[in-house]
């Protein structure tokens, strides 16, 4: 390879585009801003812990406005939160929260990293989270993050001691220790054969004013920043455009408003050299500072001069002049993240545009498929492409041939996809994560968003005869009747996937119990065995053949399965056997209309329930809010349920339900229920029993969802383990029709409940208390009140992560709760 050639993906500094359109090219302004960044050299690092802690408008400000390299480093990928537009949790949530962040940077023009640590839930202090993490672990990720950025001056979201979220506090305190030792070369040398030491400038805090609070109500002086300035070429202001970014955070609920007007942002200097003036005092941000800047300096301002986004090609000659002067000094990394900045400027000053498609959107190892890379150079000035290569598919073609203006050039390849290619799977869920840390088996990888997929393939470009080296993604492109031209990345799965239909499975004292597996094939000409391997103590019916003569083919088999009289609850798992091979995934696909289809492997693997479990009724209407499983776990109880639909709220008739449940945030995501919570109530009064899990408080949704005065905190119990008291021990809620213990409370995951009531009518009763430790006991986690000739119950109990989970005592205490007054 040519040592001035460099590889660079296309685009790299796209300012505005939408997901349906990843590929379009930049606008005259998108353009403009890119040569006005040229002179520029300042780099920010932002830190907090979770999606949606970064201050976006600053982001925005910084990598739009100043036109510094900007990136957020989240300590973690949200895995512990809820999710507000589905019903995946834990890992499934965290790849969602990755992408949403990728949106949001894709909008407001910064980078994205993470480390390994994984979100486990609220924690309310930095010592819970630092000890869960193994602190340092995830201090190294940090200074492997600062190392490899090179930021100029580090933000901390929080401060060690405000924030509030023990999380929230323990990225403050890790950024602050990583900015200390970053630059030490004695400290984490293991890293240092991939980066350098370096030690920013100055770590600063950016104060906040959110959920009520301000974190500077002292005044101490600070430095301030209004970042609702107006770009006229972004045709918005950095609040604008963070309004846009922001609400990218959807599984979160963070619709946000487009603000206008003044944006103070304050920040103090916490670490390093003062500043006095501005963030950036002391610090050259130009090209003075870098060998023979003076000369690229002056070569960019020409540029900048001459630059004209109606005719950008013209630039070209001048860019190519710059980007030979920035490979002459590739040793600094100023200069090598500028020679990417300027390869990219080019390809969009051409309008080149470079596609490589395959004729589908998954394969397996083995199958055959069909490449197309597409190009076009829609300028006067010479292109050709020098090379193609696809390691991957080893494919290799080197004749050159001319790019003319505004004439598509194309090459088809067929290919049979390697046996030795892996599956897709995020890079981080590849191994099992151990101790609320991803397990990553490649050291370069720590720290990424995401990992670049092997079906890339590289061409190189001979502009003005000078190489240029572009990696273009496999993707799938279709049209979408109604969105139009669509993409998604192509990936390689297993040739069958494997699940089950539900993660819980109870044992049936009168019959076999029934486990439904759904087997589909990834490719076509498929057969082999399914079989359930099952915990000591149970049996299960034979295995079973499938055959399939087309991809995508799928069918349900039916096993049955009993325990013995001593057999006690545990996992099963699935497998099938293809050619003496066995396969124990399913292939789970996740789809939103705000970020890309998302495909990974899970184990196909559930829970058998051995348990003395009791219930009355036989029908439930379930109203889903945001999206939980707690109806698979209701039907595994031996209920009927029925979703009920914004009509049947509205006008139909309740009162064939033994119980009602309404489902997680369901009052702040379904006006409907809002609207007929009367009509809920009546049904209470008239003999029914309404059961309500945890809602958000936010006024105007959950002001008067009960039928007596009930307030919605923001209280919690996070530790799972937290000892239960029994407020009012002869309740039936803890005796019929299932006799509750304090073992019922054993085996809870990630948090005992939360937003719990923290006020209520005196016609309410409490059942249970919990403690966080070093905190008062919280009893608003389960009420009950008598309405009428029925049962009005709310609880904060994080039943939509226990029953999932096959946790048995929640089972129990779910099922007295509907059974109750019956």
């Amino acid at each position: 390879m040519n040592q001035y050639m460099k590889k660079i993906s296309i685009p790299l500094f796209l300012i505005l585009h939408s997901l349906a359109a990843q590929m379009q090219q930049p606008d005259g302004a998108e353009l403009q801003l890119a040569v006005n960044k040229l002179s520029v050299l300042g780099s920010v690092l932002y830190v907090a812990a979770h999606p949606d802690d970064e201050n976006t408008a600053l982001l925005s400000y910084f990598a739009k406005g100043r036109l510094y390299r900007t990136a957020y480093l989240s300590i973690t990928r949200g895995e512990g939160g809820q999710n507000l537009i589905g019903s995946e949790l834990g890992a499934e949530l965290g790849v969602i929260r990755t992408q949403e962040l990728l949106a949001a940077r894709r909008i407001d023009g910064a980078e994205q990293y993470f480390t390994r640590a994984i979100d486990f839930g609220f924690s309310k202090s930095s010592d819970e989270a630092l000890s869960f993490w193994n602190k340092d672990s995830v201090l190294k990720d940090v200074v492997r993050v600062i190392r490899k950025f090179r930021p100029d001056i580090i933000i901390t979201r929080f401060s060690p001691t405000q924030g509030g979220h023990g999380h929230h506090l323990a990225s403050a305190i890790l950024a602050q220790e990583a900015f200390k030792i970053s630059g030490d070369p004695n400290i984490f040398p293991e890293q240092l054969q991939y980066v350098r030491p370096w030690k920013a400038k100055r770590i600063l805090f950016n104060h906040f004013r959110f959920g009520g609070t301000n974190s500077n109500q002292q005044n101490v002086p600070s430095l301030k920043i209004d970042v609702g300035e107006y770009n006229p070429l972004l045709g918005r202001s950095y609040t604008e455009l963070a309004g846009i970014s922001r609400t990218m955070h959807k599984s979160q609920g963070m619709g946000s408003a487009q603000r206008k007007g003044i944006a103070v942002n304050e920040f103090v200097v916490t670490d390093g050299s003062d500043a006095k003036n501005d963030i950036m005092d002391g610090i050259d941000i130009g090209w003075q500072a870098v060998k023979n800047g003076k000369q690229i300096g002056n070569l960019i301002a020409t540029i900048q001069k001459n630059f004209r986004p109606s005719q950008p090609e013209k630039s070209v000659p001048s860019l190519i002049q710059l980007r030979k002067e920035l490979l002459k000094q590739s040793d600094d990394v100023r200069c090598a993240e500028k020679v990417k900045e300027v390869e990219s400027l080019i390809i969009a000053s051409l309008g080149i545009s470079t596609e490589l498609t395959a004729n589908d959107h998954s394969y397996t190892n083995g199958d055959s498929l069909f490449v197309t890379l597409s190009m076009i150079n829609r300028s006067v000035l010479p292109v050709s492409v020098s090379s193609f290569s696809f390691p991957a598919l080893s494919i290799t073609a080197t004749s050159p041939e001319e790019l003319k203006t505004n004439q598509p050039l194309e090459k088809q390849f067929r290919k049979t996809v390697p046996y030795d290619l892996d599956v897709t799977q995020p890079y981080w869920l590849q191994e099992p994560a151990h101790n609320n840390l991803y397990s990553i088996a490649h050291q370069t990888d720590i720290g990424m968003a995401v990992k670049e997929s092997p079906l890339t393939a590289d061409i190189v470009l001979l502009i003005m005869n000078e190489p240029v080296m572009i990696t273009l993604p496999l993707q799938f492109k279709w049209i979408d009747d109604i969105a139009g031209e669509m993409r998604r990345a192509v990936e390689i799965v297993p040739p069958v996937s494997v699940s089950v239909t539900k993660k819980s499975v109870m044992e049936n004292r009168i019959s076999h119990s029934l486990i439904s597996v759904q087997v589909k094939s990834m490719t076509g000409n498929l057969s082999g065995i399914v079989r359930l391997n099952v915990p000591d103590g149970w049996e299960s019916s034979a295995e079973q053949r499938f055959n399939f003569a087309v991809k995508d083919e799928e069918k349900i088999f039916q096993f049955y399965v009993r325990p013995d009289s001593a057999a006690a609850s545990g996992t099963f798992t699935v497998e099938a056997v293809i050619d003496g091979r066995t396969y124990s995934r399913m292939v789970k696909r996740i789809s939103y209309p705000h970020i890309p289809t998302l495909t990974l492997l899970e184990r196909a693997e559930g829970k058998l329930l051995n348990l003395d479990l009791k219930k009355i009724g036989r029908t439930i209407g379930y109203i889903m809010g945001a999206g939980d499983e707690v109806p698979k776990a209701l039907e595994q109880m031996g209920y009927t349920v029925s979703m009920i639909s914004d009509e049947e709220l509205q006008s139909g008739d309740l009162s064939k339900f033994d119980a009602i449940v309404a489902g997680i945030r369901a009052y702040n995501t379904r006006a409907q229920v809002r609207q007929s919570n009367a009509r809920l109530m009546e049904y209470v009064e008239r003999g029914g029993t309404y059961v309500v899990q945890y809602q958000v408080m936010e006024r105007g949704q959950t002001d008067n969802i009960a039928p007596f005065p009930m307030e919605i905190s923001r209280d919690r119990v996070t530790d799972e383990t937290a000892a239960v008291s029994f407020v009012d021990a002869r309740h039936p809620a803890l005796n019929f029709p299932n006799r509750i213990t304090e073992k019922d409370f054993e085996g809870w995951v990630q948090e005992r409940g939360l937003y719990f009531p923290n006020k209520w009518d005196n016609r309410f009763t409490p059942i249970l208390s919990f403690a966080d430790p070093n905190e008062p006991s919280r009893e608003g986690g389960l009420l009950v009140a008598k309405h009428g000739k029925g049962h009005y119950i709310f609880t904060g109990l994080a039943f939509f992560r226990q029953l999932p989970a096959g946790v048995e005592g929640a089972y129990r205490l779910f099922a007295n709760l509907v059974s109750m007054g019956k």
